[in-house]
């Protein structure tokens, strides 16, 4: 923008208002421009082009603008922006503009690649480097990480995760002070964080604290909201943050770090219900043989294979072979058993009866006439 007389005020700020970014909003401070002054809207020659290299000319009338009297002050002083706090101050959109470092809609947020320092101001984090295999010579290798929690590859559903740790003996700082759960527990949230997959973007832990008196076992707090949607972290030491008591640094872990990804949804089913599970107003709902607010545990009478898949205990077929699992399994196959002998033995019953019923053939007795011998021939006369 341009005033009557020619100064020239820069955008603060600008971004695109739909994806072909051919409408643009633009943002001025307001401590740019001068109370009272007359302000166009001028587009600075030799900035804007075509594919084909063309000059963007304007073939309308640009707005105007006149900023209103500053108004009067008795005692010269200028009350702090309530609404953004003491880390910015509005706009003339009325939307808060933060300082360098700070974010959020009242700018009560550190911004990306700034974290809170000891003062509760942001500042900027240094990336910090990893410890890897291949320990310096001022390693100790018997201090290591001994043990973390979760293992493996995890996908983040809540808001905020635990990770736990388990050091082999008691660490202390470079300058030879002893950490624990009293005294410098916050040093053990520098020395470790998630870094970013082949990047050097690194998340510190919202919060640290130890498990136990001696701060052998402590538990680290993480955000989801500080992650990439699409991005995948692991878990990692920092270099030269924990020492022994003989002032060597501690080596590099032995165990494969945890792997975390956020959660993604594709056709209703969610890594939160374990692919065994639709997400029905915010709760899982499982598929048969499967239960838990995530789906991963198997429901009664069922049990998990080496698969993670969840199958019926009464009897499992393997080989060609019924192996019962449990004992209230044999009891039911014992009765079931029980019942077809009987059905069988009931069905050989019939069959035999029938077949009685169509033996040889019973005749009644009946009396034969005989016709009575005479004891000696009668005689026929011839005539």
């Amino acid at each position: 923008m341009n005033d009557i007389n020619q100064k020239i005020v820069k955008a603060s700020s600008a971004a695109p208002l739909n994806k072909g970014e051919t409408k643009w909003i633009l943002e001025f401070d307001s401590e740019d421009l001068a109370y009272g002054a007359s302000y166009s809207v001028t587009i600075a020659k030799g900035s804007l082009f075509d594919d084909e290299g063309n000059e963007f000319q304007v073939s309308i009338s640009l707005p105007h603008f006149k900023v209103e009297q500053k108004p009067t002050n008795p005692n010269n002083i200028i009350p702090p922006s309530i609404n953004c706090g003491p880390n910015g101050r509005i706009g003339l959109l009325g939307k808060c503009q933060c300082d360098e470092g700070y974010a959020g809609d009242l700018c009560d947020k550190c911004d990306s690649s700034y974290a809170r320092n000891e003062e509760n101001k942001c500042e900027k984090i240094k990336a910090p480097e990893v410890v890897s295999p291949g320990q310096p010579v001022d390693a100790d290798p018997n201090a290591i990480v001994i043990s973390i929690t979760p293992e493996g590859k995890q996908t983040i559903a809540e808001a905020n995760f635990t990770v736990a740790i388990e050091l082999s003996q008691q660490a202390y700082t470079n300058e030879g002070l002893i950490i624990d759960k009293l005294t410098n527990s916050d040093i053990i949230a520098r020395a470790f964080v998630l870094q970013k997959l082949k990047a050097k973007k690194f998340i510190r832990p919202k919060s640290a604290a130890s498990l136990d008196k001696k701060g052998l076992r402590w538990e680290f707090i993480f955000s989801k909201a500080d992650m990439e949607a699409d991005a995948t972290y692991k878990f990692v030491q920092v270099k030269g943050v924990l020492y022994t008591s003989k002032g060597k640094i501690f080596s590099a872990p032995t165990i494969v770090p945890p792997i975390f990804t956020i959660e993604k949804v594709e056709d209703g089913y969610t890594v939160k219900c374990s692919q065994h599970g639709k997400i029905n107003d915010g709760i899982c709902v499982c598929n048969e043989g499967y239960t838990g607010d995530g789906c991963y545990d198997c429901d009664t009478n069922y049990e998990k294979t080496s698969q993670s898949s969840c199958i019926m205990k009464e009897i499992r077929k393997s080989d060609e072979t019924l192996f019962i699992t449990n004992e209230d399994s044999i009891w039911g196959t014992i009765f079931y058993c029980l019942g077809y002998l009987a059905l069988g033995l009931s069905i050989l019953y019939l069959i035999n009866k029938y077949r009685k019923g169509r033996g040889t053939p019973k005749y009644e007795s009946v009396e034969m006439a005989t016709r009575n011998q005479p004891d000696e021939e009668e005689g026929i006369d011839i005539h």
